[in-house]
């Protein structure tokens, strides 16, 4: 493997992004030996980006997510440096491989008593971390981009991954060439493959992801009817548009008012309205009554014992009909 090393000083991103596109980078290795995010690029993605002859213009969302990415990984060098007492560089260079047709920009180098060595940094949550790392292994993903910058650079003897666990604690996998060998000959292997495959035309499986993007590139265009002219079909469209307007106002008008009716017969019904209220509530001819009743009150009848205090008198009972509160 000679491999080919660029300055990216002063390069645009324009000019970075197009230099990268015509290599396999460390992003995309992973997911060529079928160990991407579950929700990020497929093999497809890439071999449809590998066909174009131009790469496609970077998103906002991938802006975005670039900048954090950036910005962490200052911070996770910073951390590296601190911990473990090193003087780290960032990388600004480019290596690249035109056999293999692989490239990538590392991290951050080392050198120390060991030799020359690769940092490759990650930000991850707690929950990410305890899913995919073990207290002794890195996630595979990662140890597919720290082998593929080791291919890329023959001269460094040993790699590490630092990742930032939760935002508070960094945690160090330390790799020999040895350590990932069998990866870095699996990754020469896909990566003849996968060339092969874009140079001969041979589209890869989709997968369920892969649907929309691979039927909007294959479909057949769908031709619509013109959109109808109301104007021409209904002259009189906009009056119509005025009435349909009014009508609805006055029905919201006339809602409004039959709540207010319906609260004040239930009020001055009092305990009266229960007997409505269980054939149809008040939506019955009862409730239809003129609107003197609204200020009728709910009367029961009750009886009262009047006492006669003389020596032969007798208690009699007197039926009163009283205004109950």
């Amino acid at each position: 493997m000679t491999t080919t090393i660029t300055s990216l000083e002063g390069v645009s991103e324009a000019d970075w992004l197009a230099l990268r596109h015509r290599y396999l980078g460390s992003s995309e290795m992973p997911v060529i030996l079928g160990e991407g995010y579950s929700s990020g690029k497929t093999r497809w993605d890439i071999w449809r980006d590998k066909r174009r002859e131009q790469p496609l213009t970077e998103n906002g969302d991938d802006d975005e997510r670039m900048w954090w990415g950036r910005e962490m990984q200052a911070i996770i060098g910073r951390a590296v440096a601190r911990h473990k007492g090193w003087e780290i560089h960032e990388g600004r260079e480019y290596a690249y491989d035109d056999a293999t047709r692989m490239g990538a920009t590392v991290d951050f180098t080392v050198e120390n008593g060991d030799g020359l060595g690769i940092i490759e940094s990650k930000n991850r949550d707690w929950l990410f971390w305890k899913d995919r790392y073990t207290e002794d292994e890195a996630w595979i993903y990662d140890r597919i981009q720290l082998a593929h910058q080791l291919l890329l650079y023959p001269q460094a003897t040993w790699g590490g991954i630092a990742v930032a666990v939760g935002g508070n604690e960094l945690r160090f996998y330390h790799h020999t060439r040895e350590s990932l060998a069998e990866i870095m000959d699996r990754i020469a292997d896909e990566a003849q493959a996968f060339w092969a495959s874009v140079d001969a035309g041979e589209e890869p499986e989709i997968v369920g992801a892969d649907i929309p993007a691979w039927l909007m590139e294959r479909g057949p265009v769908i031709e619509r009817d013109p959109p109808v002219d109301l104007t021409e079909a209904l002259p009189d469209v906009d009056q119509m548009i005025a009435d349909w307007e009014a009508a609805k106002a006055q029905a919201s008008a006339y809602e409004k008012v039959a709540k207010g009716l319906q609260a004040k017969l239930l009020q001055a019904l009092g305990d009266n309205a229960t007997g409505l209220g269980r054939l149809k509530g008040l939506a019955q001819k009862e409730s239809l009554i003129d609107a003197a009743t609204v200020e009728r009150k709910a009367y029961k009848r009750v009886t009262l014992k009047a006492f006669d205090r003389s020596p032969d008198g007798d208690d009699t009972d007197v039926d009163v009909i009283g205004l109950m509160p």
